[in-house]
C-alpha cells in the first residue's frame, strides 16, 4: 500500500501467549485425525475412449492427426486400407507402407464400391500444392 510502513510477513501477526498445553493440543489433534474418514479415490482408468463398433467391419479407416495443425486443415487423413486388426491397434496400408495405429485414433471410412476400386489403383492422400 502506498504511504504505509512495509512489514515482513512474520511481523503482520501479533504473537500471543499459548493458553493450551502442548500435550493437550497433541491429544486433541490425534482425536480429530481419528474421526476423519478417507475419501475414495477416483479411478481414471475406468474411462475408455469411444471406439466405433463399425471399425471391426469397414475395409477403410481415417486416421486422426494428433500434431498441431493450421486453421482449416483436416483433423483426419485418409482413407487407408485396413490390413490386419488387433485388439488395441490396426495395421493399415498408409501410402504403400504398413503402419500400426492405435484404434482410439481411427474412424471408419464409409466408402462406396466405386471409390474402393479407385483407391486400390491410386492413392488420394497426397497433398496437391499450387504454385503461382
Amino acid at each position: 500500500m502506498y504511504g504505509t510502513i512495509l512489514k515482513l510477513p512474520g511481523e503482520m501477526f501479533q504473537a500471543t501467549e499459548s493458553k493450551i498445553d502442548e500435550a493437550e493440543f497433541v491429544r486433541k489433534l490425534k482425536s480429530t485425525m481419528r474421526q476423519l474418514k478417507p475419501v475414495e479415490a477416483t479411478n481414471q482408468a475406468k474411462e475408455k475412449p469411444y471406439i466405433n463398433a463399425d471399425l471391426q467391419e469397414v475395409p477403410f479407416v481415417f486416421v486422426r492427426r494428433d500434431q498441431t495443425k493450421t486453421p482449416l486443415s483436416p483433423s483426419y487423413e485418409g482413407p487407408f486400407r485396413v490390413l490386419h486388426r488387433k485388439e488395441k491397434y490396426f495395421e493399415i496400408d498408409k501410402n504403400g507402407k504398413e503402419d500400426n495405429v492405435s484404434i482410439d485414433r481411427l474412424k471408419p471410412a464409409y466408402i462406396s464400391q466405386e471409390s474402393q476400386i479407385y483407391e486400390e489403383h491410386s492413392y488420394c492422400q497426397t497433398s496437391h500444392k499450387t504454385h503461382l
